[in-house]
Order: structure tokens, then sequence, then C-alpha cells
């Protein structure tokens, strides 16, 4: 089971990762509340073969690391702060209890 999940959601070197190492024909998947380093419960779509959609709920608050391997823009909404970002990791600040949602363009 550890390897399936793993196909769906990494956390190493302190950044979460979605769908980074889904198979190229697995075009329509999806998991729900997966939980990773910090107290967050990820849950994400893969359309066509490309992350359309990723939710970040805090447990307790704090920052995470996130690589949504969008292809191109996104859009947010939701409750966080943006901290910084380089390489396609975003460091995103979240309030305990809330979500935050980011949407492939």
């Amino acid at each position: 089971m550890q390897s399936i999940q793993e196909l769906y959601l990494q956390h190493w070197n302190g950044i979460t990762r979605i769908f980074p190492a889904a198979p190229a024909d697995w075009k329509d998947i999806s998991f729900k509340n997966l939980r990773t380093s910090g107290a967050f419960l990820i849950s994400a779509i893969r359309k066509n073969g490309k992350n359309t959609e990723v939710n970040i709920y805090s447990e307790k608050g704090g920052q995470i690391k996130i690589k949504p391997n969008f292809e191109g823009a996104f859009t947010l909404s939701g409750f966080a702060k943006l901290i910084r970002h380089s390489n396609s990791v975003y460091v995103y600040k979240i309030p305990k209890g809330k979500t935050l949602t980011l949407k492939a363009n």
C-alpha cells in the first residue's frame, strides 16, 4: 500500500510532491486526505495526464513547501500566504483549520 501511495504523494528534503511518480498511462487519478509532514491533509486530481487541482488542509497551522507539478500557471483560493517560490516549489503559510486550493489554468 505504501508503494502505491508514493506514486501519488511524496515528502522528502522538506518538500511535498504531488503525483511525482504516477505512471504516464494513469491519465485520470485522484486521492483524498493523504497526510504529509506538518499535519497537512492533501487531496489532488489528475486529468488527462496533467495535475489539475490540489487541496491542502492545515490541521495545526504552519508552513508547507509544495511542488504541485502543474504544467503552467495556476490560481489560488482559500486562506494562505505565499512566503516564497523557486523552481516550481512554493512555500505557503496556512492557518489552523483552513484550506488552500490550487487549480491549474
